[in-house]
């Protein structure tokens, strides 16, 4: 198993917990990419966990499109 981001999956708990209907938000996401965004860069650990977030948390159709849309253009360390 790959290193995960703690703080990532903890803010996409969060996220879902107890509001909503359980599903991650563009909001939600924009908030999980700030927390990226306040390294400097985007590691392979973030990218793990960020993929592991994608794959086993639902999305709103907004945050499946600003997850396709903004994620790729990220530049990877």
């Amino acid at each position: 198993m790959k290193p995960l981001d703690l703080e990532l999956l903890c803010a996409a708990e969060g996220a879902v917990a107890g509001r909503g209907d359980g599903r991650i938000s563009q909001e939600d996401l924009r908030e999980l990419m700030a927390i990226v965004r306040g390294t400097g860069w985007f590691s392979p650990v973030e990218k793990a966990t960020l993929d592991l977030i994608h794959r086993n948390y639902r999305f709103t159709r907004a945050a499946e499109r600003l997850y396709r849309a903004e994620l790729g253009n990220w530049p990877r360390g």
